[in-house]
């Protein structure tokens, strides 16, 4: 059976020419070749400076040609094996994009990328990688965001993002993350935005997040069947964090405290049932909280006494009966108030 009917096998450019099959712009320094079925590299590049060649066959790259690249996208590609016996890749030291999204990868290597040294984005995403080798992004030292969503990765070593000081985006959701290990982000001093949504967590140590201290925005949205224990919220400044559809059936008092920089706080769709007045006493700057298809039976009226410039207020889908009128007093900047479908009582 005929796997193509129809493979280009290479792609070849003249001088001042755009390839065969592809499109070109900005002079021919931008070239894209997608769904060619391409088996091969496409030669020479001279000139090329944005290289898109995606959902193709490219099994391998070539050992020179690509020093002018500044981005390069192999999405959808069958790199994974040549990569897996691969070390050191060919130099790119222009590269400041590299795109590997969807090419089969289960292996990465220590020290694979070192020569990379001008890369500030790097995609793994829709992978198969299971195991973060140490130190695996040593030398990358200005990359800024790394994506490894919709992968198998099942846990974070402590070394595993060593040699990325100013790594300042980190993407891990969707995978099957049951540990990470104290330390792990010790060196990520940068970092800025961490998602570590639907894996599979059961515990969150104290301590976990030390090392990123401008860590704004954390979505910590874990998987139905998991329990999370949110003790290390103290350790960082975090502007928003996102809590939803999680199983919470209890904040406990003081999980909040020292967090004055938290603006956004989303709740929804847990099991929460009430709130305790001084909950939020450590965040007194929200102006966004999201309580939202829990089983609340009361507005927690003393819980909210702490939130005076709440301006964002979700409570719909509860099972909230009944408002009393100073439910919200002191909230004065309140704009926004959502108490749709709940079972009010006229």
């Amino acid at each position: 059976m005929l796997r193509l009917l129809s493979v280009v096998l290479t792609l070849t450019a003249a001088a001042g020419a755009c390839m065969k099959s592809c499109e070109c712009a900005d002079n021919n320094t931008s070239i894209t070749c997608s769904n060619q079925n391409l088996l091969e590299f496409p030669q020479p590049l001279q000139g090329v400076k944005n290289l898109y060649v995606t959902n193709s066959w490219i099994r391998a790259l070539p050992n020179e040609g690509l020093e002018e690249l500044l981005i390069l996208d192999l999405t959808n590609n069958h790199l994974g094996a040549w990569l897996t016996d691969t070390p050191t890749l060919p130099n790119m030291r222009s590269l400041t994009q590299l795109f590997l999204r969807g090419n089969g990868i289960c292996t990465l290597v220590t020290g694979q990328f070192q020569e990379l040294n001008n890369l500030t984005f790097l995609d793994l995403n829709q992978n198969n990688i299971k195991i973060l080798p140490p130190k695996f992004l040593k030398g990358l030292t200005n990359l800024q965001v790394l994506t490894l969503s919709l992968n198998q990765i099942q846990n974070l070593p402590c070394t595993a993002f060593s040699g990325a000081p100013a790594l300042r985006e980190l993407h891990l959701n969707n995978n099957n993350i049951q540990m990470i290990e104290k330390g792990v982000f010790e060196n990520c001093t940068s970092l800025e935005k961490l998602i570590l949504s639907k894996n599979h967590l059961k515990t969150i140590e104290k301590g976990t997040f030390l090392g990123p201290l401008g860590l704004a925005h954390l979505d910590l949205r874990l998987s139905p069947d998991d329990t999370e224990h949110l003790y290390s919220l103290r350790d960082f400044r975090l502007r928003e964090l996102h809590l939803s559809s999680n199983n919470i059936e209890m904040i406990e008092k003081g999980v909040f405290d020292n967090c004055t920089n938290l603006t956004k706080l989303l709740l929804f769709n847990n099991h929460l049932k009430s709130i305790e007045e001084g909950t939020f006493r450590g965040a007194p700057y929200l102006l966004h909280l999201d309580l939202g298809k829990n089983r609340l039976t009361a507005v927690p009226t003393g819980a909210l006494k702490d939130t005076p410039n709440l301006n964002h207020l979700h409570l719909q889908q509860n099972a909230i009966t009944f408002v009393p009128e100073d439910a919200f007093t002191g909230l004065a900047a309140l704009k926004k108030l959502d108490l749709s479908k709940n079972p009010l009582i006229p």
